[in-house]
């Protein structure tokens, strides 16, 4: 897919809310690279994965976004933690960038994973083109360590915030559905 600048902050204003000019326009960079080889006409139509198909990726993220902007504002207010917004915007704007390239819908419409998101673990591919274009270790940190199957834990206050906002709308997903996650039925 040919992503434009503005189909991307049409799907993802929160882009627009990072400071730091350069980095901006290296969140873009990244999500216009990765959608090169998308299987997808339009990120509309993105699902976020196989488990819930008709969760939609954008949608994901725009709430993880907002989930980690919120608890860092917490966080930061009433416990004086020194939380990077720039670097945690990013982090959460690219979290799951991959999965643009991860999953597609096979002739039936059912979400299947690519070759792609058969081969190479998740949070690798958004990494390694995260990398490609120059952002920070703290913003590839974010993206690499988030999912809970990353050998690497979160090692910053940025990745710790990601980390919680994103299991948090995946279990709130997963319980509005009716299905307890891993995560959730292990408290049994």
């Amino acid at each position: 897919m040919e992503l434009s600048r503005e189909e991307l902050l049409r799907e993802l204003p929160e882009i627009n809310q990072i400071q730091d000019e350069r980095l901006r326009e290296q969140v873009i960079a990244v999500w216009q690279d990765v959608a090169r080889e998308s299987p997808h006409a339009t990120l509309a139509e993105c699902p976020w994965g196989s488990a819930m198909p008709h969760v939609r990726l954008m949608d994901h993220i725009r709430s993880v976004t907002r989930v980690a902007l919120a608890l860092a504002d917490v966080l930061s207010r009433e416990d004086g933690h020194q939380i990077n917004r720039d670097i945690l915007l990013a982090g959460a704007l690219l979290h799951d960038v991959s999965k643009i390239v991860e999953f597609t819908r096979d002739e039936q419409g059912n979400v299947v994973h690519t070759d792609k998101g058969r081969m190479l673990e998740h949070a690798f591919i958004g990494a390694a083109v995260a990398r490609s274009h120059g952002l920070p270790l703290e913003v590839l940190h974010i993206i690499n360590g988030h999912s809970p199957y990353s050998p690497v834990p979160p090692r910053t206050l940025e990745a710790v915030v990601l980390t919680y906002a994103d299991l948090a709308q995946v279990d709130t997903l997963y319980f509005s559905a009716g299905i307890l996650s891993d995560r959730l039925a292990k408290r049994r």
